[in-house]
């Protein structure tokens, strides 16, 4: 990701963004109004995420060994 481009082009970018966005919408949930229901919603696609993202990396090296 380049230093002015705030979204991400691929998914390993996305990854790290994604895992920043739950983590700073949890620290700061009481200024951008945000409910607990929320931010644990946030973090769990995120780490639903992370787990599919690292599957189909496997996945992947196994296919092209």
């Amino acid at each position: 990701m380049g230093k002015n481009d705030y979204i991400p082009a691929r998914d390993s970018e996305f990854q790290n963004f994604s895992n920043n966005f739950a983590k700073q919408a949890t620290e700061h949930q009481a200024d951008l109004f945000l409910t607990v229901e929320q931010t644990a919603k946030l973090t769990t696609s995120s780490t639903d995420f992370d787990a599919k993202y690292d599957a189909h990396l496997l996945a992947q090296n196994a296919a092209e060994a």
